[in-house]
């Protein structure tokens, strides 16, 4: 049906390496060669022609062939599903293989030398590697569910003190002895003792099983491990290439915009931005007149995973940005919104890690910084630029000389990455541009090879959604309800869906996302069908308003002793949103209300929008029909918007 949106683990990715089969306008080609950073040329299957394709027109191949770039699925759950202890064993054996994933070439001593530190043979380090580059999805790591119990031991009790030994008196040293040596001396105690020996794989599986604090103190020296702090503390030396690294900070714009109708005083937006280390090149934006959230941050994710094409479009700009791709780590403050549990889960199953900065850490996100700064400087000519204090803005009216809109700041700003930013010769980069050392990562250069093109994520709606906040509900035959707000639709919530497969009451309790700045449709995760459903708001006037403006106005209308259901609150907002377009005055109350009106259209350009364009069409409800009174408490660790 139009309104599901498939999902398969991680979003599926175009693989943009030689001899790869995609799927380009509607015809099968092979990727031949990289022309550059936005086209690869491609060979048509059917007619032989080679053919210059954007980058972001291609998409998967579904066939079975091996070297198509189809991502399988990696698993029938949303990520937000696993529980803390399946995520630490995901995110244990991601850390052990991601020095060979992220390696430029990966020989058998490299996948040996890991097998010896990890417990892991050989041969589950390799079928690690393959699960995982061919989803692209932390989640395939996750072993099954099957076999004996963990924790079973059925050794002879002899064995296993022979087998604690060794480990204490050859594994646990400074000496960094290899499980190989510590299975041949329990080999040789044993035989000693008359007793059978284990065998390799069950000391490894006993070392496996070690406390990690409790084996990095005891193999490593208190100098080693103070170097391996400093290193996780700046980020900066494993900065090679691009992608290597990422930074993203938030900073308040010293500039005040307008609203588009009358032109008066909005306020100061907020922009979070994305910086590769390695080449200084932004990669992500988000711009908004919300305090910094998670929204804030995933959205500047998903700009950073996602080619720009689309982006650039809504802004009406013909500029380079070819800068995209998933980073193998972020670097991020020890803020709300960067810790936030919607953040931690939302990255999970994605292949990069979070770093977080230390306490005191002040040289661990120097470059976002720096580029903040810079940004300062950019903005600082515009009008209605409030400067960095009063005394440097001295008798400068800011908002009287104000004149750009949100739009046209995002536009300005986007422009200036682009045509300037990106191509201005930088201190750090020895002279080079951040488009010249952007290029040369990625491509190469004589004596320098390039990592290749990062692979594009295909479907950028499922992108976001994943970056979204989420929360979890009892489906009724009614639908279901979050913050007042009711949500319900025919198919997904009808009573023989409901027979199917789902009996009791906990088993009918689904996952759903939710986009704050636009609280008229949310998101149902399906187990069974292994995608998400689009369920509209049940409230069919309620205008496209955030969760906050919701929660707004339901505090209006209750401290004024009025019904505030969502059917009132819906009335409310139109009501109020028809009082800004008739209000002419510049008093303060007037300028909120404008304020919400602006925020109101930006968010609603920048929120997650339907597969489907037309709009499902929900039950109607009325009032009294006890539906908007049902007070259901959110799941523990949601977060309040």
């Amino acid at each position: 049906m139009d309104s599901f949106l498939k999902r398969e683990g991680v979003p599926a990715t175009v693989v943009l390496k030689p001899g790869t089969l995609l799927n380009y306008q509607g015809r099968t080609v092979t990727v031949v060669e990289t022309i550059s950073l936005e086209r690869v040329m491609v060979n048509d299957g059917d007619s032989g022609q080679l053919i210059s394709a954007p980058i972001y027109q291609l998409k998967p191949l579904i066939v079975s062939d091996s070297t198509t770039a189809t991502v399988p699925a990696s698993s029938s759950r949303d990520y937000a599903d696993y529980g803390d202890k399946e995520w630490a064993e995901i995110n244990r054996r991601f850390e052990i293989i991601f020095p060979l994933l992220s390696a430029q070439s990966r020989t058998l001593d490299d996948v040996k030398a890991v097998s010896e530190t990890s417990g892991f043979s050989v041969a589950m380090i390799y079928n690690m590697i393959k699960r995982f580059e061919a989803t692209q999805s932390k989640a395939s790591l996750l072993p099954g569910k099957r076999g004996r119990r963990k924790g079973t031991r059925l050794l002879d009790d002899k064995v296993e003190a022979v087998i604690a030994e060794g480990i204490r008196l050859h594994y646990l040293t400074a000496q960094k002895k290899s499980v190989i040596q510590v299975a041949n001396f329990i080999e040789t105690r044993c035989r000693t003792l008359g007793i059978e020996p284990p065998s390799v794989g069950a000391v490894r599986k006993r070392i496996n099983d070690l406390e990690p604090k409790l084996t990095k103190r005891a193999r490593h020296s208190h100098s080693e491990s103070k170097q391996e702090i400093d290193q996780v503390q700046t980020g900066i030396p494993g900065a090679e290439r691009p992608l290597d690294f990422i930074q993203i900070d938030h900073t308040q714009v010293n500039t005040i915009v307008v609203d588009e109708q009358d032109r008066m005083p909005l306020g100061r937006p907020w922009i979070t931005l994305a910086i590769d280390v390695k080449t200084r090149c932004v990669l992500g934006i988000y711009l908004s007149l919300d305090s910094p959230s998670f929204v804030s941050v995933g959205s500047a994710i998903s700009s950073m995973l996602l080619t720009k094409h689309e982006y650039l479009a809504s802004l009406e700009l013909s500029v380079e940005w070819p800068m995209y791709g998933a980073p193998r780590k972020i670097g991020a403050d020890n803020g709300a919104d960067f810790k936030s549990n919607f953040l931690t889960r939302s990255v999970e199953d994605y292949p990069f890690f979070i770093e977080w900065r230390p306490l005191g850490g002040t040289n661990f996100g120097g470059h976002i910084e720096r580029l903040m700064s810079t940004f300062s400087l950019w903005v600082r000519e515009l009008p209605g630029a409030t400067f960095a204090s009063p005394k440097e803005r001295g008798d400068y009216d800011s908002e009287g000389q104000a004149a750009m809109t949100l739009y046209e700041l995002e536009q300005f700003v986007v422009r200036h990455i682009c045509e300037k930013y990106h191509k201005t010769p930088h201190k750090g980069l020895k002279g080079a541009t951040p488009y010249q050392e952007w290029e040369r990562g990625i491509l190469g250069a004589p004596g320098q090879p390039g990592i290749g093109m990062p692979s594009v994520y295909s479907d950028p709606n499922r992108v976001r959604i994943d970056f979204l906040p989420f929360f979890y509900r009892t489906i009724t035959r009614s639908g279901i309800t979050y913050k007042n707000i009711p949500y319900q639709h025919n198919e997904v919530c009808g009573s023989e869906r409901l027979a199917r497969e789902r009996k009791s009451e906990e088993e009918r309790k689904s996952l759903f996302r939710i986009d704050p700045r636009d609280i008229t449709r949310i998101w149902m995760w399906d187990p069974v069908l292994e995608g998400y459903h689009v369920i509209p708001c049940a409230v069919r006037d309620m205008p496209a308003i955030s969760l906050s403006e919701f929660k707004a106005h339901e505090r209006e209308l209750k401290n004024r002793n009025q019904p505030h259901d969502a059917f009132s609150i819906a009335r409310h907002a139109e009501d109020n949103y028809q009082l800004v377009e008739d209000a002419k005055k510049k008093t303060k109350v007037a300028k909120a209300k404008r304020k919400s009106a602006e925020r109101r259209k930006h968010n609603a350009m920048r929120s997650v929008k339907p597969e489907s364009p037309r709009q499902e069409q929900a039950t109607p409800l009325s009032p009294v029909n006890g539906f908007v009174d049902v007070d259901i408490e959110a799941f523990e660790g949601a977060e309040e918007w």
